[in-house]
C-alpha cells in the first residue's frame, strides 16, 4: 500500500496500546523471557517515512489475492456445484493446458523460422561480400540490416509495450510470489514480445530468445485463462472458474515451463525450472499439468522440425529437436576420482551402510535379497526407498534408541522439521539407488513422497542422489573385471540401448572441479559488474523514450563492428578457414553448436578463443538491459563454453576428456554460478546434448558452481528483482528477524482502520478515498458469548476486500436500516464470480447525499477465515508463512483475549516484511543484519 492517510476522529479505528504499555515502569529483575525482544526507540509516526508502512522502500505494486476468501457466497457457491461443474473444471484446466503447450509450440517455431532465415540470408550476403573483397559494403550492410532490426524491436519495446523489454523471467517470478505486475500479461506485450524477440535476435545482439519465450508463454496463459484482452474478451461461461488469482497462478506457471521448453527443446527441463526457479508454490497436481504442456510443445516443435528438414522452411530445420547434439563424444573422464571431492558423501554412504548392518533394519535387508533372488514378481526399489528413509532417520537422531550417539551437533536436527528433510533425501537416495536414476530419485520424492516441498531442500535431495550415484559408479567400474561374480555388467544405466563406450581416466577430477569453481567466481563476478550496468540503464532510461532508443542503436552499432571487424584479427592462410568468423558471423545458436562440435581439437585456436570470450563478457553485460525483448541463456552459454574450451585446450596433454566436452561443462558451470539453479539446469543441459552420460560430472559441476557463487551474491533474477523494486518474499528470512515479534512490528504502523459488521454507507466511501488499503478487519462489537447475555466485547469477524467494498457500492445494495441481509437477498444481488474481479475504483462510483445514510451489512461479503498469527511469534516465522500460503494480508491477534481487550493488534502485508522497511523502523538491527544468512 502505498499511502496510510489518517482517517478523521469519528471513524473508528483500532488504538492498539502502544505508548501506553511501554510507559510502565519495567522491573529489572523480571525474566528477560518475558519481555519484548526490542525495546521500542522509535515509531513510524515519527519518522519521516512512516506514511507508507514499517519503513521505507515501498512499491506501488500491489499483492495478489492467492488466498481463498471464505465468505457465505464461496460457501454456497461450492454446496451448489454438481457433479457434472466438477468435471467441467477439471476438463477445462486440462484444456487450457494443453492450449498453452499448443500455441506455445506455434509461436516458438514461428520465431525459430523467422530469426534463422532472416539471420541466415542477411549473412549468405555479407559472405559474398567478403568473398567478393568488398569489405566496406559488407560492413554496412550488416551495421544498417542490425540497426533496423534493432530499430524495429526498440521501438516497439518502448512505444507500445515497455513490460516487453528484457526477458520477463523476474517479474513472472515475482508475479508467482504474490506481487501485482501490471499490463505484463496482455495482447500488447505478447505481440512487442514475439515480434521484438525476432529482430533482437535477428540484429544478431548478444542476448537468446529463451526468456521471451517464457513470457510468451506466461502470456498465452493469462489471456486463454481470462477470454483474451481485456477490450475483445470471450465471454464463455466455463471460464469463470478461472477468474481468480488461484487458477491464474496456475496457468501462468504452466505458461513459464512451455516457454522454457520451446526455447530449449527440454521438457523436463522446463517442468523443472519452472518448479526450482519461478514458481513460489507448487504441488503435484500442477507438476502432471505442467509436463502436458510440454509434452504437447514438443510434439509441435517436432512435427514442424521434421516437416522443415525437407528444405520448406528455408534455411531453418537442420537443428533437431536435439539443439547441440554432443552424443557421439567419447566420455573418458575418471568417475572413480570424484571420491575427494564428495569425500564426506562417500564416508555417509559407508557408514549408512554400516549402520544397515548393525541394526535391526537389516531383517528388511535380509528379506528383500531372498524376495527378489527367489524371482518372486517384485522389485527391490521399495525395500531401496524404506533403507535409504532409515538410514537417513538413524544419521539424524545418533543411531537407533538403545545406542544413540550423543554428538553434540546432532541436537540441530533433533526435530520432527529436520527429520522430515533428512527422510525426503532418504527416499530419492533410495529410489536411485535402484534405478541408478539421481534426477528420477529427486522427481520421486518431489511427487510421490512428499508433502512439503521448498528449493533449498531440492537441491539437498539433488546432492544426495549425485552421492548415490558417484559410488554406484565406482563399485560397477570395480565389479566389471569380474571381481564381484556376476555383478556388475549393468553400469551406470541399466538398460543401455546407446551402445556407447565409456571409459575413464585418473587425472580428470581436477579439469572438473576447476569448471565447477570457476563457473562459480566467473558467474558471481558477471551478476555483480551487470549490477552496475544495469543500474546506469536505469538512470539512462528515466531520462525518456529518446535515450532509451539511442542506447540500443548504439549497442547494436557496436555489436556489428565487433562482429564484423573482429574477424581480421584471427587472419588465415589462403584455402584455410577463419575460426573466429566461424564463431561471430553467425547466429548465436550455430555458434554455440561450433564450440561444442567433439572431435575438433585443432578447429579452434586459442588465441581466437581469448578474444570471442572477452568479447562476448562485453557484449553479454552491455546488451542485457536495453530496450528490447532479451534472454540471458544463451549469452551465458557462450560465455561459458568459450572458456570452457580455453581450458579444454590447457589441458589436453594432460587429460582424455574431449574439448567439447569442456565447452557443455563450462557452460553449465557459469549457468549455475549465475542463475544458481541445479536440478533443472541439469536436466535442460542432458536434453540440449543428448548425452546422459555426461549426467554425473554435470551434477558435480553445477553443485560446486552454485555453492561457490552462494558465497559471493546472489542469483541474477534476484539482483533484478531488487534493482526493479519488485517486493519479492525470499524463501528464507534474515536471521535478525527472528529477533522481532511482529506485535512489536504492528506498533511501528499506524491504526489499522476497521469497519463493522453492518457499516454506513458513507462510512465505507470515506475510509475507501481517504485509504489506499486493499483489506479492511470487520470487527463486531455486543457478541453473544455461549454462555451469558451480549455485552460489549468485540469480535474479530473476518477480513472485507476492497474490491468487494467497491462493487457493493456500485451494484448499490443498500439497507434502509441496520439490520442483517436475508440469504436470497444476498444471492440475488452477488454471484461468486462477479466477487473474483478485480473491481474499479472508488471514483468511479456515484453515491447521492441519501444513500450516504443507508447501511451495509458486510457480514456475508466478509472472509470468516482470514489467516491469523500470534503478537508474540516472531517475524520470520511469520515471513515464511506469508510466503508459503501466499497472503495479501495476515491479521495480528492479542496473545491473551478479555475483556477491554481489543480483538486485533494489527495487519501486516508484504510490504511491511521487507527486510529493508523493517531496518528502516528498528535501525539498531543494522548489526545483525550485516551477517549474510546461508543456504
Amino acid at each position: 500500500m502505498d499511502d496510510f492517510h489518517k482517517l478523521s476522529e469519528a471513524e473508528a479505528v483500532i488504538n492498539t496500546p502502544r505508548q501506553e504499555e511501554h510507559e510502565e515502569e519495567v522491573d529489572p529483575e523480571r525474566s528477560t523471557l518475558h519481555r519484548p525482544l526490542l525495546k521500542e526507540n522509535q515509531t513510524l509516526s515519527s519518522n519521516s517515512i512512516a506514511v507508507v508502512g514499517v519503513g521505507a522502500k515501498v512499491s506501488h505494486i500491489e499483492s495478489l489475492d492467492y488466498e481463498i476468501n471464505e465468505n457465505d457466497l464461496f460457501k454456497q457457491d461450492w454446496r451448489s456445484r454438481s457433479k457434472k461443474d466438477i468435471l467441467q473444471y477439471i476438463f477445462s484446466k486440462w484444456l487450457l493446458a494443453f492450449l498453452i503447450g499448443l500455441l506455445t509450440g506455434l509461436i516458438a517455431t514461428l520465431i525459430n523460422l523467422a530469426v534463422e532465415n532472416i539471420a541466415g540470408y542477411k549473412l549468405l550476403v555479407v559472405v559474398e561480400y567478403i568473398e567478393q573483397k568488398r569489405y566496406l559494403m559488407g560492413f554496412v550492410y550488416i551495421a544498417v540490416a542490425n540497426l533496423l532490426l534493432t530499430v524495429v524491436a526498440s521501438v516497439l519495446c518502448v512505444c507500445f509495450a515497455p513490460t516487453a523489454a528484457g526477458p520477463g523471467i523476474p517479474e513472472i517470478k515475482a508475479y508467482l510470489n504474490g506481487i501485482d505486475t501490471p499490463n505484463m500479461f496482455g495482447a500488447a506485450p505478447l505481440f512487442v514480445k514475439i515480434i521484438g524477440s525476432i529482430g533482437a535476435v535477428s540484429a544478431g545482439l548478444d542476448l537468446g530468445k529463451e526468456g521471451p519465450l517464457v513470457h510468451i508463454g506466461c502470456c498465452i496463459a493469462s489471456l486463454l485463462g481470462q477470454g483474451g484482452p481485456d477490450n475483445y474478451r470471450v465471454k464463455w461461461r466455463w471460464l469463470r472458474y478461472f477468474n481468480n488469482d488461484r487458477d491464474r497462478r496456475d496457468l501462468i506457471t504452466c505458461g513459464s515451463s512451455a516457454g522454457v521448453c520451446a526455447a530449449f527443446r527440454s521438457p523436463v527441463g522446463g517442468v523443472l525450472f519452472a518448479l526450482e526457479e519461478v514458481a513460489t508454490w507448487w504441488r503435484s497436481a500442477l507438476l502432471w499439468r505442467t509436463f502436458f504442456s510440454t509434452a504437447v510443445v514438443v510434439v509441435i516443435l517436432r512435427a514442424f522440425i521434421e516437416y522443415c528438414k525437407s528444405g520448406n522452411c528455408g534455411l531453418f530445420g537442420r537443428g533437431g529437436l536435439i539443439m547441440f547434439d554432443v552424443s557421439g563424444v567419447s566420455v573418458t573422464y575418471h568417475l572413480t576420482d570424484v571420491i575427494p571431492v564428495v569425500v564426506r558423501g562417500i564416508l555417509g554412504g559407508v557408514l549408512g551402510s554400516l549402520y544397515n548392518h548393525f541394526l535391526h533394519k537389516v531383517l528388511k535387508i535380509i528379506g528383500s535379497i531372498g524376495a527378489v533372488s527367489a524371482g518372486l514378481d517384485l522389485g527391490k526399489e521399495g525395500p531401496l526407498v524404506h533403507i535409504g528413509c532409515c538410514i537417513a532417520s538413524l544419521l539424524g537422531q545418533g543411531g537407533p534408541d538403545n545406542y544413540r550417539v550423543k554428538w553434540r551437533w546432532l541436537r540441530y536436527f533433533n526435530n520432527d522439521r529436520d527429520r522430515r528433510d533428512l527422510i525426503t533425501c532418504g527416499s530419492s537416495a533410495g529410489v536411485c539407488a535402484a534405478f541408478r536414476s539421481p534426477v528420477g530419485g529427486v522427481l520421486f520424492a518431489l511427487e510421490e513422497v512428499a508433502t512439503w516441498w521448498r528449493s533449498a531442500l531440492l537441491w539437498r535431495t539433488f546432492f544426495s542422489t549425485a552421492v548415490v550415484v558417484v559410488i554406484l559408479r565406482a563399485f560397477i567400474e570395480y565389479c566389471k573385471s569380474g571381481n564381484c561374480g556376476l555383478f556388475g555388467r549393468g553400469g551406470l544405466i541399466m538398460f543401455d540401448v546407446s551402445g556407447v563406450s565409456v571409459t575413464y581416466h585418473l587425472t580428470d577430477i581436477i579439469p572438473v572441479v576447476v569448471i565447477g569453481i570457476l563457473g562459480g567466481v566467473l558467474g558471481s563476478l558477471y551478476n555483480h559488474f551487470l549490477h552496475k550496468v544495469l543500474k546506469v540503464y536505469n538512470i539512462i532510461n528515466e531520462k525518456g523514450k529518446l535515450p532509451k532508443l539511442l542506447l540500443s542503436l548504439s549497442v547494436s552499432l557496436f555489436t556489428s563492428i565487433c562482429m564484423f571487424g573482429l574477424p581480421f584479427l584471427a587472419k588465415c592462410r589462403p584455402c584455410y578457414y577463419n575460426d573466429l568468423a566461424t564463431l561471430l558471423i553467425t547466429t548465436n545458436d550455430e555458434a554455440v553448436r561450433n564450440i561444442f562440435s567433439i572431435n575438433t581439437s585443432d578447429e579452434f585456436h586459442i588465441f581466437s578463443l581469448i578474444l570471442f570470450f572477452i568479447l562476448y563478457c562485453i557484449l553479454g553485460l552491455i546488451t542485457f538491459g536495453i530496450a528490447v525483448p532479451s534472454g540471458l541463456f544463451l549469452p551465458i552459454i557462450l560465455m561459458g563454453s568459450a572458456y570452457g574450451r580455453i581450458l579444454g585446450i590447457i589441458m589436453e596433454p594432460y587429460t582424455k576428456i574431449d574439448q567439447g566436452l569442456y565447452a557443455v561443462l563450462a557452460a553449465a558451470s557459469l549457468m549455475a554460478g549465475s542463475m544458481r539453479m541445479t536440478v533443472s539446469l541439469c536436466v535442460i543441459f542432458l536434453e540440449l546434448t543428448n548425452n546422459l552420460l555426461l549426467l554425473p560430472i554435470t551434477m558435480i559441476v553445477i553443485l560446486i558452481a552454485k555453492t561457490v557463487g552462494d558465497c559471493f551474491n546472489p542469483s541474477i533474477y534476484d539482483i533484478i528483482l531488487e534493482l526493479k523494486g519488485q517486493p519479492f518474499l525470499d524463501a528464507h528470512p534474515e536471521p535478525w528477524m527472528r529477533n522481532i515479534t511482529v506485535g512489536e512490528l504492528a506498533h511501528h504502523k499506524p491504526a489499522v482502520v476497521t469497519l463493522s459488521g453492518i457499516e454506513k454507507v458513507g462510512r465505507i466511501v470515506e475510509v475507501l478515498k481517504n485509504t489506499t488499503h486493499n483489506g479492511f478487519p470487520v470487527v463486531v462489537i455486543g457478541v453473544v458469548l455461549p454462555m451469558g447475555p451480549p455485552n460489549d466485547v468485540a469480535e474479530l469477524h473476518g477480513l472485507v476486500l476492497r474490491a468487494h467494498l467497491i462493487l457493493v457500492l456500485k451494484k448499490k445494495w443498500f439497507l434502509q436500516e441496520r439490520r442483517r441481509a436475508e440469504d436470497w437477498e444476498v444471492r440475488q444481488n452477488f454471484t461468486s464470480m462477479e466477487l473474483a474481479e478485480r473491481g474499479g475504483k472508488v471514483d468511479e462510483v456515484r453515491v447521492t447525499k441519501d444513500e450516504m445514510e443507508m447501511f451495509v451489512d458486510l457480514h456475508p461479503l466478509t472472509n470468516t477465515t482470514p489467516y491469523t498469527v500470534v503478537e508474540s511469534m516472531s517475524v520470520a516465522k511469520a515471513m515464511v508463512l506469508f510466503r508459503q500460503l501466499g497472503l495479501r494480508h495476515m491479521l495480528i491477534i492479542p496473545k491473551y483475549q478479555a475483556a477491554g481487550v481489543h480483538p486485533l493488534v494489527g495487519i501486516l502485508t508484504r510490504q511491511d516484511l521487507r527486510a529493508h522497511n523493517i531496518l528502516s523502523a528498528f535501525p539498531q538491527l543494522e548489526k545483525s543484519a550485516g551477517n549474510k544468512r546461508g543456504h
